[in-house]
Formats: structure tokens, sequence, C-alpha cells
């Protein structure tokens, strides 16, 4: 009886010695951001789903944000806001995230504006989070 005990109490011993030393991020997707742009520029090449956009401003001048599925201004309008100068900052978050296939361009306009864009590499097959 004290032989299986001593197996028993061994054997949780090991196995709870994995589960506590396994990653827990192991399957975690990590986010990207574009840090704060101040004028337009390529936030992402290849397949990418995008996770939330913000658009700062002077507190004065409104600011306009278009987002394309590209590397450059063309293409494909993914998003598209304007962001009144006196509210300082607005945007979007997404539950579902939008999926590039080509990559992320953001496009600012007006004075003192810029962006900020999150988002994660995908797999272009199947338009999946990928690590």
């Amino acid at each position: 009886m004290k032989k299986l005990i001593a197996i028993l109490a061994v054997s949780l011993l090991l196995f709870g010695a994995v589960a506590a030393y396994a990653d827990p991020m192991d399957n975690f997707v990590y986010g990207l951001s574009s840090g704060e742009q101040v004028s337009s520029a390529a936030v992402a090449t290849g397949a990418s789903l995008i996770t939330g956009v913000l658009v700062l401003t002077d507190g004065t001048n409104a600011g306009t944000i278009i987002v394309y599925d590209n590397t450059s201004a063309a293409g494909t309008k993914v998003f598209e806001a304007v962001v009144t100068g006196a509210s300082n900052f607005g945007g979007a978050t997404f539950e579902i995230p939008i999926y590039c296939a080509t990559g992320i361009y953001g496009a600012i306009s007006g004075t003192g504006a810029s962006f900020i864009i999150w988002y994660r590499k995908a797999s272009s097959k199947y338009k999946i989070p990928v690590q």
C-alpha cells in the first residue's frame, strides 16, 4: 500500500510539474501596433487582421483616416472615419477583425492629426491569426 501511495504521489508531482511549467502563452496571438503615425503610411504587408483604429487630433482641426487593404493609398477601402477636432480622439475597435489580404495602409489628413492601427498577422488561406 505504501508503494502505491508513493507511486501516486510521484506521478502527481511529475504531471503537476509538467502542467505548472507549460507555457500559458503558447497559443496566444500577439497584437501589433503601428505606433503613432503623423503622416500616411503602410502599416503592414501581407495578410493581416485590423483590430482597432484610433485617430488623434490637435484639439482644433478635424482628422480623417482612410484605411486600405493595400500597401499604398489605392485598392479597397476597409475603414473610414472623421474625428472632429474638439473630440481630440476617436476611432473604433473590431470584435470581429477586418481582414486585409494585401496589407494595411493608413491615409491620414487634417492639420495635426495622427493615427494608430492595431492589427495581427493572418493566414491568407484561412483568414485566421497566426503566431
